[in-house]
């Protein structure tokens, strides 16, 4: 995590909670027989922060889980995710503790000074004193000693929870060799020997995919063999599929909602739980930490840096090995649109991945007076940028409402099979895919 997102995250939390807040929640859960399916998604709601369960609730979970598994690959992936997610979640707290005291502090001082010269019968005043109040805190906590002290801790709580969460992907593939959601896993948090090791399963073990040729091309970037990287991007474009691997979730299980405040008000208490209420609730928190990703980071470098290199090879008179550096960018960007299953976060990385060289891609082509090659160049522009207006339209009509909620804890609504039928239409509704290839 940089210092500019966890700055973001730790003034963002005393937006979003009010002073003194205690959130509690019971962690016991109803179930009606010791079965794996039964444990491993007990251990998937105690890992949601909703649970409010503790750190030792959860592996105990989680282990009472594998003891009953004969699968227990996937228990272990699962393992890793949430380790990595109570880490964090943990971090973010402590963050958000240290902070709430001196912003309170800080937001005190600006109304004494503030509010006793202003008729305080003047809304309008007082409007005005508080909004002024606030953002004078807010400026003054992003820069205490504090502050800046527990956004070093979340930095390195970020760092910690990756080290936890390799060493569960790694039982993974000790159970099962061949398991290609912990490989996928172990290749996007690795890096140097480690990353060589783990890319080279992922790679021969899913022939087909482009998705582990890309992460290797980023991890040449990261060394500065940008002639590797080249040809990493090359071989990934040449794959038939690009796939990246969510983790799995007990498809039956037999719990019920516990007793909660929360879960009172959406009538919920006592009503089975579903997996596509599970699912929906893990997507959305891993919705809240994708700016850390490191496969998006890893994409967006490789574009980045390859453009550059295009640029570079251009002005040293090899127009002909540019365009092929920039063609093979945007058919990079073009693969990872239509990944699968779709996400909306890798497809947003291949949409702008797509889009950078178009500007240099062009003037090359003019350049070399390839008026067919302009032509299609344009025509797949118009595409993206009409995929660019789908796509956005897609994400936003799929905001839970307030409505939506009981829904999804019901699994009367699964948001995540919702939002991939909604992009697979958008990449239909652009042209980017055939309406026979959207329902493969």
């Amino acid at each position: 995590m940089n210092r500019a997102a966890a700055i973001c995250l730790c003034v963002s939390l005393s937006l979003s909670r009010p002073l003194n807040a205690q959130d509690s929640a019971p962690t016991d859960i109803e179930r009606s027989e010791q079965n794996a399916n039964d444990e491993w998604a007990r251990a998937l709601w105690l890992s949601l922060p909703l649970s409010r369960a503790s750190d030792a609730e959860v592996t105990a979970q989680f282990l009472l889980a594998l003891k009953l598994a004969d699968s227990k690959a996937p228990i272990y992936v699962s393992m890793g995710d949430a380790a990595a997610q109570l880490a964090y979640r943990q971090s973010v707290e402590d963050a958000f503790d240290s902070v709430q005291e001196e912003f309170a502090s800080e937001l005190r001082s600006e109304l004494e000074q503030k509010l006793p010269p202003i008729n305080l019968e003047d809304e309008e005043q007082v409007k005005a004193a508080l909004k002024e109040s606030l953002e004078n805190s807010y400026s003054v906590l992003a820069r205490n000693d504090a502050t800046l002290d527990a956004i070093g801790k979340l930095v390195d709580a970020s760092d910690n929870a990756t080290s936890a969460s390799v060493a569960y992907y790694l039982a993974a593939v000790a159970e099962d060799s061949n398991y290609l959601p912990a490989w996928f896993k172990l290749t996007k948090f690795s890096e140097g020997d480690a990353f060589d090791e783990f890319a080279q399963h992922f790679r021969e073990d899913d022939p087909d995919n482009a998705l582990p040729h890309y992460m290797i091309a980023g991890e040449h970037v990261r060394r500065n063999e940008l002639d590797a990287a080249l040809e990493a991007t090359k071989a990934g474009n040449t794959k038939p599929n690009c796939r990246w691997y969510p983790a799995e979730f007990p498809a039956k299980f037999d719990l019920r909602y516990p007793q909660s405040e929360f879960l009172e008000q959406y009538e919920a208490v006592g009503e089975p739980m579903t997996a596509a209420s599970l699912l929906s609730w893990r997507k959305r928190l891993e919705d809240l930490s994708a700016h850390e990703d490191p496969l998006h980071r890893s994409l967006r470098m490789t574009s980045s840096e390859l453009v550059e290199r295009a640029k570079v090879l251009r002005r040293n008179g090899r127009l002909r090995d540019s365009v092929d550096t920039l063609e093979a960018v945007r058919r990079m960007g073009y693969h990872l649109i239509t990944v699968e299953p779709q996400d909306g976060l890798i497809m947003v990385t291949g949409l702008d991945v797509a889009s950078s060289s178009y500007g240099l891609l062009r003037e090359a082509y003019s350049d070399l007076e390839a008026d067919a090659k302009i032509t299609a160049l344009d025509a797949s522009q118009e595409r993206l940028k009409v995929f660019r207006t789908e796509f956005s339209k897609a994400l936003t009509d799929g905001r839970p409402t307030e409505e939506d909620v009981k829904l999804i804890l019901l699994g009367e609504k699964n948001v995540v099979e919702e939002e991939r039928i909604r992009l697979r239409q958008a990449l239909v509704d652009s042209g980017i895919i055939e309406a026979d290839d959207a329902s493969d």
